[in-house]
């Protein structure tokens, strides 16, 4: 017995090439790598802009701090603002910055997995949900 196999190529080339496509991608990438995000009041998971093209996408985290956030370092110089013999936080004086070697110690308290480089972190557990997700697309515009 033989099974023909055709593909409506021309379609499904159009399809992959489509921006609204690359933009629901990236959207859903955003959504699904949320969880590994350090998050406390949201705004660095938020503040995004996810522009798209044919065949790239490409999600921007714009909060001030994302790239310290993201590259997970420490950098100084910091000075402790104290009350009551405490550490409450720490002022930054408008002076350049350099790395101090030292970690940065993520908060899992409302972002479970939080951590640095989010989007590779997510990519074994959330890759497969997003291509799933994205092949839903493609078979609803088909």
């Amino acid at each position: 017995m033989k099974v023909d196999v055709k593909l409506k190529t021309r379609e499904l080339k159009a399809k992959l090439e489509d921006p609204a496509l690359w933009q629901y991608a990236a959207s859903e990438w955003h959504r699904l790598y949320r969880q590994y995000v350090p998050y406390r009041e949201g705004i660095l998971y938020s503040s995004v802009n996810i522009t798209a093209d044919r065949c790239h996408a490409q999600i921007e985290h714009t909060a001030p701090y994302a790239h310290y956030m993201y590259e997970g370092v420490v950098y100084g110089p910091s000075i402790p603002i104290m009350h009551g013999g405490a550490v409450t936080g720490y002022f930054s004086p408008k002076v350049p910055k350099h790395s101090t070697g030292r970690a940065l110690t993520y908060s899992t308290l409302y972002s479970g997995k939080a951590t640095k480089h989010w989007d590779e972190a997510a990519m074994a557990t959330q890759l497969p949900l997003l291509e799933q997700s994205v092949a839903g697309y493609i078979d609803s515009k088909l």
